[in-house]
């Protein structure tokens, strides 16, 4: 029935509420469920939070070079050697990983006309060369570290007290984020492409801060994470009832089974079920940045089973909750149908 389907209807903007929405809405929704059935209140039970792995166990080893003071000055001619001083420096030694892979870039961007400079017999260009190449190697280590450890990015992955509110669409801290990630999928295909020199050094900084201050991403992780383990818990309780809630053969609705469908009419289809077709689509929305920029080819696994157990793998809070979704729905179906009731 075309009244059930979860992702399409209009959305509806619900005020008043200073509780976080899964417990303003969905155990609300699961309290009255109950209170019509005569039983007693759900005992919701909320899931432990997912563990994100530590910066040291997601940070790749890169190959260190040194390169000496005098070394630095005879690249002077191409503006290398002011580079390489400051990374020489007490500064240079407390990188941050996003300072790091700027370092890095700008190295190999400064490096590479060095070398247009100096013919391949020269002793500077021997010097310099291997260097280059071996950093074009691992500028993708050097963005991974920055985009799994930099603390500001970090964070970001942290499910955190905030939610989705329902009935919007988390405004501009999803268009801070979307931002973000379109310009860091940029750098990381000028990187997989070898072209280096088309990496947005000056802007690096400035992105990570306006992703940082995006409360979106762990306020979605958050609520789709409560919401299935929520929804679940509902949904065993009406299976649980469901001798109780269903009309018997040839029997005609009673006084409760008609409070059901008000329950329905007023609270699943006005609220709960926009909201959970709101998570969907924000959810499903994010897949493409993700995919791109955490699950590329050579991400530690530990982060990339992090990211799946949210929203990729069959187990993943996505998952769980759209299954969740599906069979609340289908109970109703079995509910209208016994009764010879319509939904609407």
């Amino acid at each position: 029935m075309r009244h059930f389907h979860l992702i399409g209807l209009s959305i509806l903007i619900l005020t008043g509420c200073n509780q976080p929405p899964s417990k303003a809405i969905l155990e609300e929704y699961g309290h009255r469920l109950m209170n019509v059935l005569d039983k007693p209140t759900i005992d919701f039970q909320h899931e432990d939070t997912p563990s994100l792995p530590g910066v040291r166990e997601l940070s790749q080893n890169t190959t260190t070079f040194k390169i000496s003071l005098l070394e630095a000055i005879s690249f002077r001619t191409c503006g290398l050697d002011q580079l390489i001083g400051e990374k020489n420096s007490s500064l240079g030694k407390v990188y941050t990983p996003s300072q790091r892979f700027i370092y890095e870039a700008s190295f190999i961007q400064a490096a590479t006309q060095c070398l247009n400079v100096y013919p391949p017999a020269d002793k500077k260009y021997q010097l310099l060369h291997p260097i280059v190449e071996k950093k074009k190697q691992e500028i993708h280590l050097h963005f991974q570290n920055m985009m799994l450890t930099d603390k500001g990015l970090y964070h970001l992955w942290f499910s955190g007290m905030n939610e989705i509110q329902p009935g919007k669409e988390a405004g501009a801290d999803r268009s801070l984020w979307v931002d973000s990630m379109m310009f860091f999928i940029e750098q990381s295909k000028a990187i997989e492409k070898g072209k280096i020199q088309h990496i947005s050094i000056h802007t690096i900084e400035q992105q990570i801060s306006n992703m940082s201050h995006s409360a979106f991403l762990p306020s979605l992780m958050t609520s789709l994470r409560k919401s299935a383990h929520i929804l679940h818990q509902i949904n065993q309780s009406l299976i649980q009832h469901k001798e109780i809630a269903y009309c018997r053969k040839g029997q005609k609705p009673r006084k409760h089974q008609l409070y059901l469908q008000n329950v329905f009419r007023k609270f699943y289809i006005g609220q709960v079920q926009p909201y959970l077709a709101q998570l969907d689509r924000l959810s499903y929305m994010t897949h493409p940045y993700i995919e791109a920029v955490y699950m590329q080819a050579g991400i530690p696994e530990p982060f990339q089973d992090y990211v799946r157990n949210i929203f990729i793998h069959p187990d993943s809070h996505e998952r769980k909750l759209r299954q969740e979704a599906k069979k609340h729905v289908t109970w109703w179906q079995g509910f209208f149908q016994s009764c010879n009731l319509t939904p609407i």
